[in-house]
């Protein structure tokens, strides 16, 4: 399906083509009116047409949608759970890894200790966003589980 135009972005290119293009033409276009920001009209419609496009068969497709609802849930879920991690103890204590300590509780505390300096620690919900934001789909989803999964007895 060929949703650009010939001139603009190639039909059928991958993301590193696309974005090659983008970026090739907006640093063209920039050079030639410096008093502006943007892309040349063929590549702009030709992102217009894209964008579109995604927004249908990517963005807001029926299975995505399902599966951003549940990623919701698993992310607000981690949240929760840093939240009543860090609230439950003194700010001093933040940090300290204690080997007792379940995986994902280890993990928050090793983050925390690698990241902040003890006297320049951000606040509370700031720390958690810091964690969450460096935290791979891969290993969300591991996090998560360690923290609702039942382990095998015995």
């Amino acid at each position: 399906m060929q949703i650009c135009a010939p001139d603009a972005v190639p039909a059928g290119a991958d993301n590193r083509t696309i974005i090659n293009t983008l970026v090739t033409d907006l640093i063209r276009t920039n050079l030639k009116t410096p008093e502006r920001v943007g892309f040349s009209e063929g590549v702009f419609e030709a992102l217009k047409l894209i964008y579109e496009y995604n927004c249908k068969n990517i963005y807001f497709h029926p299975r995505l949608t399902e599966y951003a609802r549940r990623t919701e849930r698993m992310l607000k879920e981690i949240f929760w759970f840093e939240q009543r991690e860090l609230a439950a103890k003194k700010q001093s204590l933040w940090g300290r890894v204690i080997p007792a300590d379940s995986y994902p509780v280890r993990e928050l505390h090793h983050f925390i200790s690698k990241t902040y300096p003890v006297l320049e620690r951000p606040s509370l919900s700031q720390i958690i966003v810091d964690h969450m934001s460096m935290m791979t789909d891969r290993y969300a989803r591991s996090f998560f589980e360690d923290l609702m999964l039942p382990k095998p007895v015995g």
